[in-house]
């Protein structure tokens, strides 16, 4: 009998999240190309992986980029590590 009563109840409110849920766009990112430069932990190339992305940042700024993106993951430590986008 219970069981009975709860079924309207139960309906309404699942019939109610149905209804509210929309879908929504995902902005779609126009890059082509994504630059993903790894640059794994070491004791004795850090001063030449810092080196690198002075670089990089070099030729992006004279060049620019078009539909690119670039990532750099550089490990600062065995237990730290930095991502810039």
């Amino acid at each position: 009998m219970k069981l009975i009563r709860l079924l309207p109840i139960l309906l309404l409110i699942g019939l109610s999240c149905l209804t509210s849920c929309r879908k929504e766009e995902i902005p779609s990112a126009d890059n082509e190309r994504t630059l993903f430069m790894y640059l794994p932990w070491s004791t004795n190339l850090t001063n030449y992986f810092y080196q690198n992305i002075d670089d990089m940042e070099d030729a992006i700024s004279r060049r620019g980029l078009d539909k690119e993106r670039v990532l750099v993951f550089l490990s600062t430590s065995s237990t730290e590590a930095e991502l810039f986008l």
